[in-house]
């Protein structure tokens, strides 16, 4: 269950009392309405508050803030990560392009093998909690494992297409927070094979008095990870250009956009057959305006 304000999801889970209850991540996102990553952290740990006695707790063990957290629930637990300390454990992943990745999955004993059809380091993370919720509720790992064989993301969350043009896209610009951004931009990296990594980018919103820094920390990591072409659009463009500048990215490889139509234009000019696009921003951004224009 999602929140932008304290109280939020402690509401909700005295309204749907779960008997699981999982805890997936803390990343800097909704600060405007909860401060910082430690009132995030506060906001989420409502859940394990609000839980009745008897249900269970899902959690992430390599989240520092989430671990921390789940320390304080005094019911049955159980871990998913990479990590040797999760009690679900992915080791030997392999990507495998656009066809998704594998990997190799361990619990109380029991090893076996996933195929994830979507390509991801954070789907497999959301692999690994869904195969814990259906372990403690009894199904058998093989179970699990077939399911989510048969995996399809939902509309602009991690979709990749070829578009007419024969440019690769990640649509992803259904939602943003500097967390998920820093995910979407390393799985561009992952896929993006001989062709250049472009991505179109608009604004994360709700982040509060952070949001310029956070907006030209994202500029410096899209520039490090890679990124060749860079259109980003909304009230904080000139930052996450500013950014980019900063880490190395060319001001002429560098295009901030007043419409979502502009930046289409100049990525209809600019990307050949075989590059790779991500779009990605917050919802209220409407990133994909700009995919819409990139096709007609």
């Amino acid at each position: 269950m999602g929140m932008n304000a304290f109280g939020e999801i402690n509401r909700l889970t005295r309204i749907s009392c779960p008997t699981i209850g999982v805890l997936t991540n803390v990343h800097p996102a909704h600060t405007e309405g909860v401060g910082d990553i430690a009132g995030v952290a506060r906001a989420k740990g409502e859940l394990i508050k609000a839980l009745d006695h008897g249900a269970a707790l899902v959690y992430n063990a390599d989240d520092p803030w989430v671990a921390r957290l789940a320390q304080d629930f005094r019911g049955p637990k159980l871990s998913f990560g990479l990590n040797a300390a999760a009690h679900l454990r992915a080791t030997d992943r392999q990507t495998r392009g656009r066809q998704g990745q594998t990997a190799r999955l361990s619990h109380a004993g029991q090893d076996w093998h996933l195929t994830l059809p979507v390509p991801g380091l954070h789907m497999l993370y959301n692999a690994l909690a869904a195969t814990a919720v259906g372990l403690s509720l009894g199904m058998t790992p093989g179970d699990t494992a077939a399911a989510l064989k048969r995996f399809r993301p939902i509309h602009r969350r991690s979709q990749v297409e070829t578009l007419a043009s024969g440019v690769n896209l990640i649509n992803d610009c259904y939602n943003a927070n500097p967390g998920s951004m820093a995910m979407a931009l390393g799985t561009l990296m992952e896929l993006r094979d001989h062709g250049r990594a472009a991505a179109a980018l608009g604004d994360m919103l709700e982040l509060g008095l952070g949001a310029a820094a956070d907006h030209r920390a994202l500029g410096r990591l899209a520039a490090r990870l890679g990124v060749e072409v860079l259109v980003v659009y909304g009230s904080f463009r000139q930052e996450v250009a500013d950014g980019a500048v900063e880490a190395g990215l060319a001001p002429d490889r560098i295009f901030p956009v007043a419409s979502r139509a502009e930046g289409a234009r100049i990525l209809r000019e600019l990307l050949a057959p075989g590059d790779w696009l991500l779009v990605k921003g917050s919802r209220s951004m409407h990133m994909e305006g700009l995919i819409d224009h990139l096709e007609s």
